[in-house]
């Protein structure tokens, strides 16, 4: 299913795209048409916008981890539309080389494809489409973090001469306590509070 999404995204983020491409690219040579832009203009912000938002639409499907049909259909369609216009270049004419006046501003398709901006952004989406994690369904249910670390049990007390004694958390082996004549040869003779008293 969400392979069917990202191609009818695709191909309705493709178009869209390129209409708002020839449209900045025709404000912007609106503007420019008197000459070089020596001051702030406010429809070179508009067309600022609109460049903006035609990239954010190409990236929603080429970068977001969903299917890469849809950045594959678009990418294709971009590229093969420069390809027709270097090596047919009369039949490309005849296809995108139609105008429309949007807002007082007359839009030409052709334009984006000549200069280079379509091509461009077409490889972009080609290259969005080489991850091969992108082409797998997500997991469903998302292993917690730490759950694959199992607990650590304690080691048994194992003593040179003698049987194996299990050892818990709480209570040590009998064996692994002092014994009292262990602890008084342990004990230094010399201490300033004088010999141990006798038993």
């Amino acid at each position: 299913m969400r392979h069917l999404w990202s191609l009818l995204a695709g191909v309705v983020i493709a178009p869209v795209a390129w209409a708002l491409i020839a449209y900045g690219a025709a404000v912007t040579a609106d503007v420019q048409k008197s000459g070089p832009v020596t001051a702030y203009d406010s429809k070179l912000l508009v067309a600022a916008a609109v460049f903006v938002g035609a990239g954010l639409l190409a990236g929603l499907i080429g970068s977001l981890r969903v299917s890469p049909l849809g950045p594959l259909v678009a990418g294709v369609v971009y590229v093969a539309s420069a390809a027709v216009l270097v090596f047919v270049p009369k039949t490309a004419d005849d296809i995108f080389n139609r105008q429309s006046d949007v807002a007082g501003h007359t839009v030409n398709l052709l334009p984006p494809l000549a200069n280079g901006i379509i091509p461009v952004v077409g490889a972009m989406l080609l290259v969005s489409i080489v991850s091969a994690g992108r082409w797998r369904r997500w997991p469903k249910d998302e292993e917690p973090l730490g759950a694959a670390v199992a607990p650590v049990s304690p080691e048994p007390y194992r003593p040179a001469d003698g049987p194996t004694e299990e050892v818990t958390a709480t209570t040590p082996a009998a064996s692994a306590w002092p014994s009292d004549s262990t602890a008084s040869e342990s004990k230094d003779d010399t201490s300033p509070w004088g010999p141990p008293p006798a038993r």
